[in-house]
């Protein structure tokens, strides 16, 4: 999940051409353009347009947070053991 979420937001990034401010109509039509089997959605383009500490990772581990009702650092800490996370 973690990769497939990864590769979403790396289309989502490579859609959003650099844009930092999305408008929502522009936001939905990238999230249907860019899931490949993961739910994007408007909000997710958002988050990876603007990510939370500047950081598209930290995006990704909130999106799988929502999907597996996980602490987000918990799934880092399972999946990176012994790395810390980013600010």
């Amino acid at each position: 999940a973690y990769h497939a979420t990864m590769r979403a937001a790396l289309a989502v990034k490579q859609r959003l051409g650099g844009r930092r401010r999305v408008p929502e109509l522009v936001a939905v039509e990238i999230a249907r353009e860019s899931g490949d089997g993961v739910r994007v959605d408007a909000a997710f383009v958002h988050a990876i347009a603007r990510p939370p500490s500047g950081r598209m990772s930290v995006a990704v581990f909130e999106r799988l947070e929502i999907e597996f009702g996980t602490e987000s650092s918990a799934i880092r800490d399972a999946l990176f053991p012994g790395q810390r996370a980013p600010a």
